[in-house]
């Protein structure tokens, strides 16, 4: 996910990971997190951050920028 636009997660279930590698250079490095109506359910820490076990069981959609 390289374009600063919301793309859908269909099917996307259960725990996973995300990385937020993004170049600083590019403006805001924080990813968002969306749910079923569009409400932001969580926003990563600026790049370079990492989580792991994150539950992707809420998101329906996620942006990886501003």
């Amino acid at each position: 996910m390289s374009v600063c636009e919301e793309y859908s997660l269909p099917g996307w279930s259960s725990n996973g990971s995300w990385i937020n590698n993004q170049d600083p250079s590019g403006g805001n490095t924080q990813a968002h997190m969306f749910g079923r109506e569009g409400q932001v359910l969580d926003t990563t820490p600026a790049a370079y951050s990492v989580n792991p076990n994150y539950n992707w069981d809420p998101v329906w959609g996620v942006s990886p920028c501003d």
